[in-house]
């Protein structure tokens, strides 16, 4: 976990990763197998707001950084009550499968 600054709280809501140069394929398949061994990892905003429909109304634009980093991040387990033991396992099956 990274350190918390003495002047800040963090909501710890989302521990977000990036997978370089991964597929959106290849991100999916690390979700779909840390499911299938009961880790909740997850894609939250997979379409890059550029690209919403309501984004959309102010115009089209190409954001190559953008999207490839909306196709490479996921979100990882976390919360107050994740347990150290957790987060272990989390990080070592997640390691597995890069």
């Amino acid at each position: 976990m990274p350190p918390e600054l003495g002047n800040r709280k963090p909501s710890w809501y989302l521990y977000t990763i990036r997978i370089k140069d991964a597929s959106v394929s290849q991100r999916n398949s690390i979700i779909e197998q840390m499911h299938s061994k009961g880790i909740g990892a997850e894609a939250y905003y997979p379409t890059p707001i550029h690209q919403m429909p309501y984004y959309k109304t102010f115009g089209t634009y190409k954001l190559a950084a953008t999207e490839k980093a909306a196709n490479q991040v996921l979100s990882l387990p976390i919360h107050p009550g994740v347990t150290d033991e957790q987060i272990d396992t989390i990080a070592e099956t997640l390691l597995s499968l890069l």
